[in-house]
This record gives structure tokens, C-alpha cells and sequence, in this order.
């Protein structure tokens, strides 16, 4: 019995993704409402307790939130471009960007190598004056806790942000991130 239990903790520590279940997902673009495919991924890693969704090439049209959970990497290939739906009726206040959090605070989150395109050339400019206050509406990645709750272990790297009303990235009470 003790022989079996070294070894097993050995074996995990050579494999330590082994100890948790851990989801990989390839999402791929439909060409309308891609952010239910999108968050459905990301839910099914955020409730296995982590993993990674990747976004395939191509234009992911969005008319809501694409929402991250702890414990997971969100990546893609570099021509995945989320898009904000030029007929879309969600406007992004302050507080809900294009990228938000499933439950707040987040830990061990990554988002990296894709693009984010806010579309907001093809957006009612009174979009842009939505939030709480002037330039606070859709920002691309609003990822916020509190000061009783910090996030942790964020990092945000190797994207391409463009066309916003306001803010690209906009994170809050997360003091052990990283932003590349």
C-alpha cells in the first residue's frame, strides 16, 4: 500500500494535468451568434474545473458576452477574429465587455492569440456614451473583482484589439497579473 501511494504521487507529479479533469475544445465559426458556442465551451472547461478553448480561424460574429471562467485558457489561431455583430442590439455598458468573467474573482486565467474587433464603425454612435460615464461602453476585455475578493494569476498576451468605444483591456482588484 505505501509503495502504491509513492509511486502514484511520483506519476503525478510527472503528469500533474492528470490530477484534475482538465477539457481541451476547439471551437469553430458558424457565422451568427457565435458567442453561444463560444461560452459553451468555456463553461464546460470552467465546470471540469479548467481548461482550453481554442478558436479556429475565422470571423466569430457575437450579439453577447463571452464569458471566462477560472482555470482557463482562452486561445486561438492568430486569424480568429471576435467580432461584435454589426446587427446586434447589445451595447456593452460599463461592466460587460465583449470578454467578461462567468463568476468574479477569477484565478489562473489566460487569453492570448487572437483578435478582438469591438465593429463599432458599424455600431450606433450612441453606443459609445452608454456606460456610467463618457468612452465606458464595450470595452474588449472587462474583467473585474472586488476588494474583499482580488483575481489572480491573469494574463492577457499576444492579441490584436481594435475598434472599441473605449477601453481594449480593463482589469479591476487583480494585483498578480500580467499583461504582455
Amino acid at each position: 500500500m505505501h509503495l502504491r501511494c509513492l509511486f502514484s504521487i511520483f506519476f503525478l507529479s510527472l503528469f500533474p494535468g492528470l490530477a484534475q479533469a482538465v477539457t481541451e475544445q476547439t471551437v469553430y465559426p458558424s457565422g451568427s451568434s457565435d458567442q453561444i458556442a463560444i461560452n459553451q465551451a468555456l463553461e464546460s472547461a470552467y465546470n471540469a474545473g479548467g481548461g482550453t478553448v481554442f478558436l479556429s480561424a475565422g470571423t466569430y460574429d457575437i450579439d453577447g458576452q463571452i464569458k471566462i471562467g477560472s482555470n482557463t485558457l482562452l486561445t486561438g489561431d492568430s486569424n480568429a477574429i471576435i467580432r461584435v455583430s454589426s446587427s446586434s442590439s447589445q451595447w456593452f455598458p460599463d461592466g460587460t465587455g465583449i470578454i467578461g468573467a462567468i463568476k468574479e474573482p477569477l484565478n489562473n486565467v489566460e487569453i492570448s492569440g487572437f483578435q478582438v474587433d469591438g465593429n463599432c464603425k458599424n455600431l450606433p454612435r450612441s453606443y459609445a456614451n452608454s456606460g456610467n460615464g463618457d468612452h465606458n461602453a464595450e470595452r474588449l476585455i472587462d474583467l473585474r473583482a472586488s476588494s474583499d475578493s482580488f483575481s489572480n494569476a491573469i494574463s492577457i498576451h499576444d492579441l490584436k484589439l481594435y475598434d472599441a468605444f473605449s477601453d481594449g483591456i480593463h482589469i479591476a482588484f487583480a494585483p498578480k497579473c500580467q499583461y504582455l
